[in-house]
């Protein structure tokens, strides 16, 4: 068995939506409701609202509009808290007790995921320090060992040509991914969180030597406004019996927790019946040694074989399991077939 080590890592046709993607993330936004007034007393009145929709944004899996408000609230208190006096009146005090609001739970995640959001849509962007592995008929694969760390990363892009909602509805689907994606043993949700946000556990079997694994992670799924671009992000929750009060299962026996520290897909809708897919994975594979045919192992039949594997069981969506799903579950896949309209809209205004 291979020697392992423990956890110490921390966590094209593209240009068009890669740069409003950047604006969008970027935050440089024009005042809104609380910026407009020169008036403290203002934005005090108003804090309350303001915070309570950007949590209601965030509620309604909306983390980027959400992360553009809180920026923008930030920067207001920010413009005041430069100032000691305002008006001849000091709100040192009142500043305090707003900023102390900044620091909920909510508040938090809404931050670390715009930060991996825009983290990795950045990797996704930058091909310049990735190592090319193969082109298999339009399906490409990079990998890369990140600097100072353990961890390596892998990428890889391809179309894929089916209704989007069958495509989305594969990924939605968690406790059916082991008929499809390589490896994977098992999976199931620990915790559903809202609609396109949960806690989830899977298990894969891997080749001797190398011990099974198996990840407990985060994800969540959005829509980058005014953009033909979906995003889902996950990461590794932190090792232990639990996270903020779901249990997480210890890995079975002769299993190695892995450690993702942020990965997933975006998705720019090129038609109903098309996509671009892109996917990338920054993780710490827990080995003392990494050998080269792992790497290629991986790159190779891991990452070119997850998006075969996914346009195949995307194909077969009709008259399956997924489609009965698809009906039943209004509450998630009527709000993704509404997004996915706007998306449509968006996609016209763009030609």
């Amino acid at each position: 068995m291979e020697a392992e080590t423990t956890h110490t890592s921390n966590h094209s046709n593209q240009d068009v939506d890669s740069a409003e993607v950047a604006v969008v993330l970027a935050a440089e936004l024009e005042p809104t409701i609380c910026c407009r007034s020169e008036r403290f007393d203002d934005l005090y009145d108003n804090f309350a609202a303001v915070l309570a929709e950007i949590c209601k944004l965030y509620e309604d899996d909306r983390p980027i509009e959400a992360h553009r408000l809180l920026t923008e609230l930030e920067t207001c208190l920010t413009r005041y808290h430069t100032s000691s006096a305002h008006e001849g009146v000091t709100h040192a005090h009142k500043l305090a007790e707003l900023e102390a609001q900044l620091h909920s739970q909510t508040i938090l995640d809404i931050k670390q995921d715009a930060t991996d959001i825009e983290q990795m849509l950045s990797q996704l962007d930058d091909v310049s320090d990735w190592t090319f592995v193969a082109d298999h008929k339009g399906d490409k694969v990079w990998y890369k060992k990140e600097k100072n760390s353990p961890c390596w990363s892998f990428r890889l892009e391809g179309h894929i040509e089916t209704p989007i909602l069958h495509f989305l509805s594969c990924l939605n689907e968690v406790d059916l991914m082991p008929s499809w994606v390589p490896q994977m043993a098992d999976a199931k949700d620990l915790k559903v969180l809202s609609r396109f946000r949960r806690l989830v556990c899977a298990r894969f079997n891997l080749p001797w030597p190398v011990s099974n694994r198996d990840c407990a992670v985060y994800g969540t799924g959005c829509h980058i406004p005014d953009t033909k671009t979906i995003v889902i992000l996950l990461r590794s929750v932190p090792f232990g019996p639990e996270f903020r009060g779901t249990s997480i299962p210890a890995p079975p026996d002769r299993t190695v927790r892995a450690w993702l520290n942020f990965g997933g897909f975006r998705m720019t809708v090129l038609s109903p019946t098309s996509c671009k897919v892109e996917a990338m994975f920054n993780a710490d594979p827990l080995l003392s040694y990494v050998p080269h045919w792992a790497i290629n192992w991986v790159s190779q039949m891991l990452c070119h074989f997850l998006l075969v594997k996914m346009r195949s069981q995307a194909a077969k969506v009709t008259g399956s399991v997924y489609e009965e799903r698809i009906k039943h579950n209004r509450y998630v896949y009527e709000e993704i077939e509404n997004r996915l309209e706007h998306i449509h809209t968006v996609a016209s205004n763009l030609l």
